[in-house]
């Protein structure tokens, strides 16, 4: 509780579901100001506005929408989540990801901009069936726009992935 962090955040990794969704993380802990939400166990519902950056762990049935998550270490985060919606979301200039999926399937990503993350724009690992439409994921400083690893029977349809150091789009 009552962390402030400015220029990075949280950053939550781990092979299993018990990784993931069994902190206590509430919005008092900031990035560049503004509230963490970390929601976890969750089925429904809309991030309040003005997230600094949304952790998402076991959770169905979200939507993220109109969120600015700069500047911090990764905008929007998922892990063990589905048929969550992220649409019109904003996650550039972040240290590592703009949007970043784990294990996570049915996802719908939509207008997004992930520009200049040092890493990647939108990186999904062993994330399944998730639809990329018209997202923005461009350089400069970013090494890769989307990488999909270990990734099968994803979507992806009119997105930008230019001016990134390595690949625009990157399936391993």
């Amino acid at each position: 509780t009552n962390n402030a962090m400015f220029g990075d955040g949280i950053f939550i990794s781990g092979s299993q579901l018990e990784h993931w969704n069994t902190h206590t993380i509430d919005t008092s802990n900031t990035v560049n100001g503004k509230p963490v939400q970390y929601w976890k166990n969750r089925t429904g519902g809309t991030i309040p506005p003005g997230a600094g950056q949304v952790l998402l762990a076991n959770s169905t049935n979200v939507l993220v929408e109109n969120q600015d998550v700069s500047g911090g270490s990764v905008g929007v985060l998922l892990g063990f989540s589905r048929n969550n919606t992220l649409t019109d979301n904003t996650a550039n200039t972040n240290t590592n990801y703009g949007i970043y999926l784990y294990q996570s399937s049915n996802n719908t990503l939509t207008n997004n901009k992930a520009n200049s993350n040092t890493e990647v724009g939108i990186d999904l690992w062993l994330s399944s069936n998730n639809t990329l439409t018209n997202n923005n994921a461009n350089g400069p400083g970013q090494n890769y726009g989307i990488d999909l690893w270990s990734s099968n029977n994803n979507t992806l349809t009119s997105n930008n992935a230019s001016l990134n150091n390595n690949r625009g789009i990157d399936l391993s």
